[in-house]
């Protein structure tokens, strides 16, 4: 590499010894040393063994999974774990890690393999290995930051070589279209500082999701660090076309720009060609201060209170009764309750979603993930949840178990009391405890108590914690454990108070169980994760995609779940037409009747 790589300031953050090393990395039979690349493997599965200088934590999540808590592995190209990267093992001193790789023709890879506590990816050790011939070519320039930036130590450089056709497909070409032309940095600030941690491909598979959502990485072909005097250089680079971005993170903002902009609005972003093996030098390029902070939202059940298609732009309404604006310019997919992907201009106002993206400005969201998992109703009707039931749910009829009755028969008036139960669906045989929280309107509602009932008789809990539009409400048996699998777990109280409109809910927002082995945090099935209070009474439609009419899609929807009842994964409530809690051949009467209008 040209240049040397930027010093730490030893006033600041003295440099300390990585927790553990790599002593050996052999893919394929074949012993590969740091920064040499090896001699090309045949495509298709190689083994793998990785063996380090300490011992590093390791444990096996519910699917049997391994999950290594300190180990940071990033690969370019993308290699999927589950897909590219399977049959991973560690062994029982927690020095060896070993699995099978599946490797793609005439690919060259690159990997950084090191400790989360590594703040910056020169800490972390660099191999190369693939299936081609290594590439001589090389792309290299030097940076040019604001002059105010120029001496001081950051905390983080990184320059990525992103394959241009990778990028555009998860981006929807943001890069190659001059009429966007000011959104895509927005959109590379979000993604760069967020990859700049170098998401992992091994070490946390509970990250899959981002990963899925992250074109930075998703298209990653090379990245390396920035040296003292700006220069960079990207080493054994094939032949293609690429983005060439940098971004630069200090302790209190960000720098970054992509090569061909010469401003944060610039027109044109010019993709860098290798060819025939001929790199690309002197490829010089600004960096501009882009002041922001963010940080990671996911936000599920929430309703959408209107939508500007012509400026994509969502405005919804949390729980605790904040008004959102979603930016969805930078969306990589929208699916609709069946999980077809759908457009925005398909959603209505009063539809539930969930959303994933990147918060700033405190009521601001960029969304990269939005699935549909109930349609507002055209005329304005109260939508009920729809989907999965369980493993808690809130219900409105009060007998032991869950009865599926979402909505109060008619509005409750100021002064009167409404009452849900805490329905356990399944898992809780041998149960320690339980804890879960409720959000509501604080405006409309008034928390008045709680009573363990059925399945927690005789176990008690901590005060209850009542807190801005949310309760958390707890039991715990003392030297004993829930003899039931399916039940209720108590009651909750609310007061209906003078502001009452007509229409409010009460959202099942988090649920815990406690068991002998720890503590479990429980996925809420949307079918169950609120209630209505009041609103406009809904009778049941077999328009189950909610594109207002019922068609061969709302036929499929409904095959699927023939012959399911309350209980059953297959079970929703939306199917159970006549309302007896399994599907069968009345529904299926009722559905052929409303089929085609």
């Amino acid at each position: 590499m040209t240049g040397e790589t930027r010093p730490e300031d030893p006033g600041e953050n003295p440099t300390e010894d990585p927790p553990f090393s790599v002593v050996s990395f052999e893919l394929g039979g074949q012993s590969f040393s740091e920064d040499i690349p090896g001699t090309p493997l045949l495509p298709g599965e190689h083994a793998l063994e990785i063996v380090f200088s300490e011992p590093l934590e390791y444990y096996l999540d519910d699917n049997g999974e391994l999950q290594l808590d300190d180990l940071d592995v990033t690969i370019g190209p993308y290699l999927e774990v589950g897909q590219d990267i399977t049959s991973l093992a560690m062994s029982e001193d927690g020095h060896t890690l070993t699995g099978l790789v599946s490797l793609a023709p005439n690919t060259t890879y690159q990997m950084y393999i090191g400790s989360l506590e590594s703040e910056k990816i020169e800490d972390q050790q660099r191999f190369y290995f693939g299936t081609a011939e290594t590439p001589s070519a090389t792309i290299s320039g030097t940076l040019i930051p604001p002059e105010e930036y120029q001496d001081i130590v950051p905390d983080f450089t990184a320059v990525f070589l992103l394959d241009k056709a990778t990028y555009d497909s998860l981006t929807n070409g943001l890069l190659s279209k001059p009429s966007q032309r000011n959104i895509p940095l927005r959109k590379l600030a979000h993604t760069s500082a967020a990859a700049s941690t170098l998401p992992k491909t091994v070490s946390h598979q509970d990250d899959e999701e981002f990963d899925d959502a992250n074109p930075t990485l998703l298209s990653l072909v090379r990245v390396m660090p920035v040296n003292a005097d700006w220069s960079y250089e990207l080493p054994y680079v094939p032949d293609g076309e690429y983005y060439v971005q940098s971004v630069v993170n200090f302790e209190e903002t960000t720098i970054l720009g992509t090569y061909g902009a010469n401003s944060l609005e610039d027109e044109e972003f010019e993709p860098v060609i290798v060819s025939g093996g001929q790199g690309q030098t002197f490829l010089n390029f600004e960096l501009f201060s882009f002041d922001f902070s963010f940080e990671d939202v996911e936000l599920l059940q929430v309703p959408v209170t209107e939508i500007d298609v012509e400026a994509n732009l969502l405005f919804i309404d949390t729980p605790e009764g904040e008004r959102i604006t979603v930016h969805t310019e930078f969306l990589f997919y929208i699916l609709g309750p069946d999980g077809e992907e759908i457009q925005l201009s398909d959603i209505t106002p009063g539809s539930i979603v969930d959303l994933s993206g990147i918060g700033f400005d405190n009521d601001q969201v960029e969304a990269y993930t939005l699935m549909v998992t109930s349609f507002g109703k055209p005329d304005g009707g109260t939508e009920l949840p729809t989907g999965p039931v369980g493993p808690v749910a809130l219900d409105l009829n009060l007998a032991a178990g869950d009865q599926g009755v979402r909505q109060t028969p008619s509005a409750p008036s100021a002064g009167g009391k409404v009452v849900v139960d805490l329905a356990a669906i399944s898992g809780f045989q041998g149960a320690l405890g339980f804890e879960t929280t409720l959000t509501f309107d604080a405006t409309q509602l008034a928390y008045a108590s709680f009573a363990v009932t059925d399945i927690f008789s005789g176990a008690s809990g901590p005060p209850i914690k009542v807190e801005d539009g949310n309760v958390t409400v707890s039991a715990a048996f003392l030297g004993g454990a829930a003899q039931k699998d399916a039940g209720s777990l108590g009651q909750v109280t609310f007061n209906v108070l003078s502001g009452f409109s007509g229409e409010t809910r009460i959202t099942l927002h988090t649920a815990q169980i406690g068991l002998d082995t720890g503590t479990a945090v429980l996925d809420i099935g949307s079918g169950g994760a609120f209630v209505v209070i009041g609103g406009k009474s809904t009778e049941p439609s077999a328009d189950f995609d909610g594109d207002g009419e019922v068609g061969f899609r709302d036929f499929v929807l409904f095959a699927r779940a023939y012959g399911s009842k309350q209980g059953d994964a297959q079970f929703e409530t939306r199917f159970d037409l006549d309302g007896n809690n399994e599907i069968g051949f009345r529904d299926f009467v009722t559905f052929a009747q409303a089929y085609g209008k």
